[in-house]
């Protein structure tokens, strides 16, 4: 642990016993060995691994860009962007067509009362 910066560090020891577990076994340690281990080894096994520059113990993220899934996003945003303004356009047709029905009725009405 003395290998890393006080940030790994305390990325570390912040990171939670599930966090630490998974980083493990991404790391192609055995499930069954990681499972086994208490907090502080799986604490010590990780910082052994980051040290050696396998592992990223970076603290929250700061807003990396990933240009493919922003494309994704975008793509995203724009299907549904679409879907939307087929609903609007399916209710105004049909908000058009039951004024239609009701004009006519209307008239029908009163047509019956003349």
């Amino acid at each position: 642990m003395e290998k890393l910066s006080k940030a790994q560090q305390e990325a570390i020891k912040k990171a939670s016993t599930e966090r630490l577990r998974l980083n493990l076994i991404k790391a192609d340690f055995a499930e069954e060995d990681v499972l086994q281990m208490d907090r502080e080894t799986r604490q010590t096994t990780w910082a052994e691994v980051v040290a050696k520059g396998g592992g990223a113990t970076r603290g929250p993220t700061t807003g990396g860009y990933d240009p493919a899934i922003e494309k994704e996003r975008l793509e995203f945003e724009k299907l549904k962007f679409k879907q939307e303004l087929e609903l609007q356009k399916q209710k105004q047709e049909a908000d058009i067509e039951f004024q239609k029905q009701k004009h006519s009725a209307d008239l029908e009405i009163q047509k019956q009362k003349q």
